[in-house]
């Protein structure tokens, strides 16, 4: 399990990586593999409400989800907005591809700032534990514990 951090962190980096790349294409078929490969990292991104809902106390989680919602038409605005000035000022598309994938380049430039999930970190700790109680068990115990623990990883 890779944990929610770097679950969205890898996904960032695949979208942030084919969105610049897709604006140094030099074909329609290279442009069109790095959009797909955007496209696939947009996916992982749900990963975001679920990390944010962790660290927000339970009766906030409603306001806290909205306002995500909200930034989220928000940023679509601004990309359409974005798209619009790249088109009736004529400036490249590539150029607007750059623009769009900065905001992903400067997340990853602050992803020391992101913490790591609460669930994650505390099964984690679990598994630590399960594995330095194993160390100290018979060899009949731990080889029954290591099967138990395959059963629920």
């Amino acid at each position: 399990s890779l944990g929610r951090r770097r679950s969205f962190l890898a996904t960032a980096s695949v979208t942030f990586l084919a969105g610049v790349v897709s604006a140094a294409s030099t074909s329609m078929v290279m442009l069109g593999v790095c959009r797909m490969f955007v496209g696939f990292g947009t996916a992982g991104l749900h990963v975001i409400p679920t990390l944010l809902m962790e660290f927000t106390p339970v009766e906030h989680r409603g306001c806290a989800n909205m306002a995500l919602q909200a930034f989220w038409a928000a940023g679509v605005f601004l990309e359409c907005l974005l798209s619009w000035l790249t088109t009736t000022l004529h400036i490249s598309w590539r150029v607007f591809l750059i623009c769009s994938a900065s905001p992903l380049g400067i997340l990853l430039l602050l992803q020391k700032l992101i913490p790591e999930s609460p669930r994650y970190l505390l099964l984690q700790d679990e598994r630590r534990h399960r594995q330095s109680g194993l160390q100290l068990s018979s060899p009949a115990t731990a080889a029954l514990e290591v099967e138990d623990s395959k059963a629920f990883a």
